[in-house]
Protein backbone atom coordinates (compact mmCIF):
# COMPACT_ATOMS: atom_id res chain seq x y z
CA UNK A 1 0.00 0.00 0.00
CA UNK A 2 1.28 3.44 -0.91
CA UNK A 3 -0.14 6.47 0.90
CA UNK A 4 0.29 10.04 -0.29
CA UNK A 5 1.61 13.10 1.52
CA UNK A 6 -1.13 15.71 1.50
CA UNK A 7 -0.13 19.39 1.62
CA UNK A 8 -3.45 20.74 0.34
CA UNK A 9 -5.68 23.20 2.19
CA UNK A 10 -8.47 20.62 2.48
CA UNK A 11 -8.88 17.59 4.74
CA UNK A 12 -5.61 16.25 6.09
CA UNK A 13 -4.20 12.74 5.97
CA UNK A 14 -4.54 10.97 9.32
CA UNK A 15 -1.71 8.87 10.81
CA UNK A 16 -1.88 5.25 9.65
CA UNK A 17 -1.89 3.87 13.21
CA UNK A 18 -4.95 6.02 13.99
CA UNK A 19 -6.77 4.63 10.96
CA UNK A 20 -5.79 1.06 11.85
CA UNK A 21 -7.09 1.55 15.40
CA UNK A 22 -10.35 3.01 14.08
CA UNK A 23 -10.73 0.06 11.70
CA UNK A 24 -10.41 -2.40 14.57
CA UNK A 25 -12.87 -0.40 16.69
CA UNK A 26 -15.46 -0.53 13.91
CA UNK A 27 -15.59 -4.29 14.36
CA UNK A 28 -15.10 -4.62 18.13
CA UNK A 29 -14.38 -1.81 20.55
CA UNK A 30 -12.63 -2.10 23.93
CA UNK A 31 -13.91 -5.57 24.74
CA UNK A 32 -17.58 -4.60 24.54
CA UNK A 33 -18.34 -7.14 21.82
CA UNK A 34 -19.77 -4.46 19.54
CA UNK A 35 -18.29 -1.87 17.19
CA UNK A 36 -18.12 1.81 18.11
CA UNK A 37 -20.63 2.83 15.42
CA UNK A 38 -23.10 0.18 16.62
CA UNK A 39 -23.28 1.13 20.30
CA UNK A 40 -25.74 3.51 21.91
CA UNK A 41 -24.68 7.14 21.95
CA UNK A 42 -25.97 7.22 25.55
CA UNK A 43 -23.88 4.25 26.67
CA UNK A 44 -20.84 4.23 28.93
CA UNK A 45 -18.92 2.78 25.99
CA UNK A 46 -19.48 5.86 23.86
CA UNK A 47 -19.36 8.30 26.77
CA UNK A 48 -15.86 7.05 27.60
CA UNK A 49 -14.72 7.92 24.06
CA UNK A 50 -16.15 11.43 24.31
CA UNK A 51 -14.67 12.07 27.75
CA UNK A 52 -11.27 10.78 26.63
CA UNK A 53 -11.30 13.16 23.67
CA UNK A 54 -12.28 16.07 25.90
CA UNK A 55 -9.52 15.24 28.38
CA UNK A 56 -6.89 15.20 25.63
CA UNK A 57 -8.06 18.49 24.15
CA UNK A 58 -8.13 20.09 27.60
CA UNK A 59 -4.56 18.92 28.27
CA UNK A 60 -3.16 19.91 24.88
CA UNK A 61 -4.70 23.40 25.00
CA UNK A 62 -4.14 23.94 28.75
CA UNK A 63 -7.77 24.96 29.19
CA UNK A 64 -9.24 26.42 32.37
CA UNK A 65 -11.82 24.51 34.39
CA UNK A 66 -14.58 26.89 33.27
CA UNK A 67 -14.05 26.21 29.55
CA UNK A 68 -16.49 23.67 28.11
CA UNK A 69 -15.68 21.41 25.15
CA UNK A 70 -18.51 20.59 22.74
CA UNK A 71 -18.62 18.32 19.68
CA UNK A 72 -21.17 19.70 17.22
CA UNK A 73 -22.25 19.06 13.67
CA UNK A 74 -22.93 21.49 10.87
CA UNK A 75 -19.31 22.23 10.06
CA UNK A 76 -17.22 25.04 11.51
CA UNK A 77 -18.93 27.41 9.10
CA UNK A 78 -22.14 27.05 11.12
CA UNK A 79 -20.39 28.91 13.95
CA UNK A 80 -20.10 31.98 11.72
CA UNK A 81 -23.75 32.64 12.58
CA UNK A 82 -24.31 30.54 15.72
CA UNK A 83 -21.75 32.55 17.73
CA UNK A 84 -23.14 36.06 17.01
CA UNK A 85 -26.72 34.76 17.11
CA UNK A 86 -26.12 33.70 20.71
CA UNK A 87 -23.96 36.52 22.05
CA UNK A 88 -24.32 39.67 19.92
CA UNK A 89 -28.04 40.48 20.24
CA UNK A 90 -27.80 43.81 18.43
CA UNK A 91 -24.55 44.79 20.16
CA UNK A 92 -21.14 45.63 18.73
CA UNK A 93 -18.46 43.18 17.58
CA UNK A 94 -15.00 43.56 16.07
CA UNK A 95 -13.48 41.41 13.34
CA UNK A 96 -10.10 41.07 11.65
CA UNK A 97 -10.58 40.39 7.93
CA UNK A 98 -7.65 38.28 6.73
CA UNK A 99 -9.14 35.68 4.37
CA UNK A 100 -12.25 34.31 2.73
CA UNK A 101 -13.42 32.56 5.91
CA UNK A 102 -13.22 35.72 7.99
CA UNK A 103 -15.08 37.50 5.19
CA UNK A 104 -17.93 34.98 5.50
CA UNK A 105 -17.88 35.27 9.31
CA UNK A 106 -18.15 39.07 9.08
CA UNK A 107 -21.17 38.81 6.77
CA UNK A 108 -22.94 36.52 9.24
CA UNK A 109 -22.02 38.72 12.22
CA UNK A 110 -23.68 41.71 10.54
CA UNK A 111 -27.00 39.87 10.62
CA UNK A 112 -27.05 40.09 14.42
CA UNK A 113 -25.44 43.41 15.34
CA UNK A 114 -22.95 46.12 14.48
CA UNK A 115 -19.60 44.91 13.15
CA UNK A 116 -16.38 46.93 13.15
CA UNK A 117 -13.70 45.61 10.78
CA UNK A 118 -10.52 46.70 12.55
CA UNK A 119 -8.17 45.38 9.87
CA UNK A 120 -8.60 44.09 6.32
CA UNK A 121 -6.11 42.81 3.77
CA UNK A 122 -8.81 42.10 1.20
CA UNK A 123 -7.53 44.69 -1.28
CA UNK A 124 -4.12 43.01 -1.53
CA UNK A 125 -5.58 39.53 -1.97
CA UNK A 126 -5.39 38.65 1.73
CA UNK A 127 -1.62 38.36 1.60
CA UNK A 128 -1.08 39.64 5.14
CA UNK A 129 -2.30 39.65 8.73
CA UNK A 130 -1.77 42.59 11.10
CA UNK A 131 1.30 42.80 13.26
CA UNK A 132 0.70 42.61 17.00
CA UNK A 133 -1.22 45.75 17.90
CA UNK A 134 -1.46 46.63 14.21
CA UNK A 135 -5.23 46.98 13.98
CA UNK A 136 -7.61 49.77 14.94
CA UNK A 137 -8.60 50.17 18.59
CA UNK A 138 -11.54 48.18 19.88
CA UNK A 139 -14.50 50.45 20.65
CA UNK A 140 -15.78 50.54 24.24
CA UNK A 141 -18.67 48.16 24.80
CA UNK A 142 -17.59 45.74 22.08
CA UNK A 143 -18.81 42.24 22.90
CA UNK A 144 -16.04 40.28 21.21
CA UNK A 145 -13.05 40.36 18.87
CA UNK A 146 -13.11 37.61 16.22
CA UNK A 147 -10.23 36.44 14.04
CA UNK A 148 -9.18 33.45 11.92
CA UNK A 149 -5.87 32.10 13.15
CA UNK A 150 -4.81 30.57 9.83
CA UNK A 151 -6.07 31.34 6.34
CA UNK A 152 -5.75 28.25 4.18
CA UNK A 153 -6.56 29.80 0.81
CA UNK A 154 -4.30 32.84 1.28
CA UNK A 155 -1.60 31.00 3.21
CA UNK A 156 -1.25 33.54 6.03
CA UNK A 157 -1.18 32.76 9.75
CA UNK A 158 -1.22 34.64 13.04
CA UNK A 159 1.86 33.86 15.14
CA UNK A 160 0.52 35.68 18.18
CA UNK A 161 -2.78 35.99 20.05
CA UNK A 162 -4.47 39.38 19.48
CA UNK A 163 -5.28 41.45 22.54
CA UNK A 164 -9.06 41.77 22.88
CA UNK A 165 -8.92 44.11 25.87
CA UNK A 166 -12.21 43.97 27.77
CA UNK A 167 -13.98 42.11 24.95
CA UNK A 168 -14.30 38.36 24.60
CA UNK A 169 -11.76 36.75 22.29
CA UNK A 170 -13.22 34.44 19.64
CA UNK A 171 -11.15 32.46 17.16
CA UNK A 172 -11.78 30.25 14.15
CA UNK A 173 -8.90 27.77 14.50
CA UNK A 174 -10.14 25.32 11.88
CA UNK A 175 -6.99 24.95 9.82
CA UNK A 176 -4.31 24.99 12.54
CA UNK A 177 -6.21 23.54 15.51
CA UNK A 178 -3.84 21.46 17.68
CA UNK A 179 -1.07 21.82 15.09
CA UNK A 180 1.25 23.57 17.56
CA UNK A 181 1.33 24.47 21.27
CA UNK A 182 -1.46 26.97 22.00
CA UNK A 183 -2.62 28.51 25.26
CA UNK A 184 -6.33 27.87 24.91
CA UNK A 185 -7.02 29.57 28.24
CA UNK A 186 -6.45 32.93 26.51
CA UNK A 187 -9.72 32.52 24.57
CA UNK A 188 -13.40 32.79 25.43
CA UNK A 189 -14.61 31.01 22.29
CA UNK A 190 -12.76 28.64 19.95
CA UNK A 191 -14.19 26.65 17.09
CA UNK A 192 -12.58 24.34 14.56
CA UNK A 193 -13.57 21.78 11.97
CA UNK A 194 -11.95 18.48 12.91
CA UNK A 195 -11.06 17.49 9.37
CA UNK A 196 -7.88 19.55 9.01
CA UNK A 197 -5.80 17.99 11.76
CA UNK A 198 -7.65 15.86 14.30
CA UNK A 199 -10.20 13.65 12.57
CA UNK A 200 -12.60 13.12 9.66
CA UNK A 201 -14.97 15.78 8.43
CA UNK A 202 -18.36 16.02 10.10
CA UNK A 203 -17.41 17.15 13.61
CA UNK A 204 -16.86 20.70 14.82
CA UNK A 205 -15.00 21.24 18.08
CA UNK A 206 -16.30 24.21 20.09
CA UNK A 207 -14.74 25.53 23.28
CA UNK A 208 -16.72 28.13 25.20
CA UNK A 209 -16.21 29.77 28.57
CA UNK A 210 -18.91 29.54 31.23
CA UNK A 211 -18.91 33.32 31.69
CA UNK A 212 -20.08 33.60 28.08
CA UNK A 213 -22.85 31.06 28.57
CA UNK A 214 -24.01 32.93 31.65
CA UNK A 215 -24.81 35.96 29.46
CA UNK A 216 -26.43 34.43 26.39
CA UNK A 217 -30.16 34.34 25.71
CA UNK A 218 -31.29 30.94 26.95
CA UNK A 219 -33.58 30.62 23.91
Amino acid sequence: MSRIHNFSAGPGVLPLDVLESAKRDLIEHEGYGVGIVECSHRSKQFDDVIESAKTRIRRLLTLDDDQHILFLHGGARSQFYAWPMNVLNGGRAAYLDTGQWSKFAIAEGRRYGNVDVLYSSREDGYRSVPAAGGFSPIAPGTRYLHYTSNNTVAGTEFHYVPDAGDAWLACDMSSNFLSRPTDGSAFDFIYAGAQKNVGPSGTTVVIVRQAVLDQVNTD
